[in-house]
């Protein structure tokens, strides 16, 4: 039964760190075309 648990408890550990990891790239990917859209609009001006 504890055995169970520990596992099931590095698993939901590893899913969050997946998760945040996840949320990570995301967030650095939009920000990365927002900067790229920011400065082709600066240049236009």
């Amino acid at each position: 039964m504890v055995l169970t648990l520990t596992k099931w408890r590095d698993k939901t550990t590893f899913q969050k760190i997946l998760y945040i990891f996840v949320w990570i790239m995301i967030i650095i990917t939009l920000l990365g075309v927002i900067l790229v859209s920011a400065s082709a609009v600066f240049e236009n001006m």
